[in-house]
């Protein structure tokens, strides 16, 4: 299911037939979103070609994470180099997640002046906690995926699934999804 084609992605392993790297799909992995949610994501792949690539990746770690290393380095110096905007005309950023680099969009809240100075937290903490809490609400009302809502908080999975932990958020994790990931675990030991 992975492949090695030297005319695409650069001979980087990719998932047959597509231009999916095993690479990109770790990235995902490692920010938090499940196999199924990458599936999703990505719609046009199916659940066992990303197995086929996380399991690819497990089995060849130190590859896919040099790769990932020096295209997190090339993406920093290409945000270095460039500004962006977004079609809005509003400012907007890239940012490295994983092995991709991503518009970061800036969304503005106006806050009356009198909320904010009754916040009672250091002025640089204020925007960090404003998006932890608006990522776990909005996990909690199901409106934003794990992944997405670590992602929003600024966090890895670890950090963020303590959070809920500690806050006593319930996980979004049924029977099913138990079941399929003891079957995948059972498969791969």
């Amino acid at each position: 299911m992975i492949a090695h084609t030297p005319d695409i992605r650069g001979g980087r392993p990719c998932i047959a037939g597509t231009g999916v790297t095993v690479q990109r799909i770790v990235g995902w992995y490692k920010l938090g979103l499940s196999p199924e949610e990458i599936a999703d994501e990505l719609g046009h792949l199916t659940l066992a070609q990303v197995y086929a690539a996380l399991a690819y990746y497990h089995a060849n770690r130190e590859e896919i994470e040099a790769g990932i290393a020096a295209d997190e380095a090339e993406a920093g110096r290409l945000i270095q180099q460039h500004g962006q905007t977004t079609r809005s005309g509003q400012s907007s950023r890239l940012r490295v997640f994983g092995p991709e680099v991503v518009m970061a969009e800036k969304v503005v809240l106006e806050v009356p002046g009198e909320v904010l100075e009754g916040v009672r937290l250091p002025p640089d903490e204020i925007e960090g906690e404003f998006r932890l809490e608006l990522a776990l609400a909005l996990y909690q009302r199901k409106v934003l995926s794990l992944g997405k809502a670590r992602l929003l908080a600024g966090m890895d999975r670890w950090e963020f699934e303590r959070v809920l932990g500690k806050r006593k958020v319930p996980r979004h994790y049924v029977e099913a999804d138990l079941e399929e990931d003891i079957r995948y675990a059972q498969r791969h030991q």
